[in-house]
């Protein structure tokens, strides 16, 4: 059975963790009984599995945090480092903050992810892998720019590029 248990008295960061629990029950492993203690306002209960978050003191994750963080210490899986954006199920994160996208625009950053700026995806190859038939570049180039106004952060480096007459790539450093 899956379920969470948020103690802490910080209530924006217990809102926070209920959204992200939303997003995430749905694809968190089957047995996932989750304790997350915020030790900077309780006192631990020194459960196995118990996730610990602390400004100071010794613990899971240091906070502030990000969700990806989280997620890899409930999964026992390393965090991407290096990468600003990473693939978690059918979830995309940049810098740690989840991307709200629709199913086309994730299949497009999914695609994108695998280019380079030595081997850009022209808008020809983007389109036959999304419609499974060619459409006009300005289609691919709107969806771009909606992932654009998603993606780019302000005192961020831009994490979609074009290279004219070649095709777009993402860098996707930190």
């Amino acid at each position: 059975m899956k379920s969470i248990q948020i103690r802490t008295a910080d209530e924006i960061l217990k809102g926070a963790l209920e959204g992200w629990w939303v997003e995430f029950e749905p694809i968190a492993p089957k047995e996932c009984a989750l304790t997350v203690t915020d030790l900077d306002t309780v006192e631990a209960l020194g459960t196995e599995g118990e996730i610990t978050l602390s400004r100071h003191l010794p613990c899971t994750l240091k906070r502030p945090f990000s969700f990806d963080a989280l997620e890899a210490a409930i999964s026992g899986t390393p965090l991407s480092k290096g990468k600003r954006l990473v693939f978690s199920g059918n979830r995309a994160f940049l810098d740690g903050t989840p991307l709200a996208l629709s199913d086309l625009e994730f299949r497009l950053l999914s695609l994108l992810e695998k280019s380079s700026e030595e081997h850009p995806l022209h808008p020809k190859e983007l389109s036959l892998a999304l419609f499974s038939r060619e459409r006009t570049s300005n289609q691919i180039n709107v969806y771009i720019r909606y992932l654009r106004k998603k993606t780019d952060l302000p005192g961020k480096e831009r994490l979609i590029h074009t290279l004219r007459g070649r095709g777009f790539y993402l860098k996707n450093e930190r």
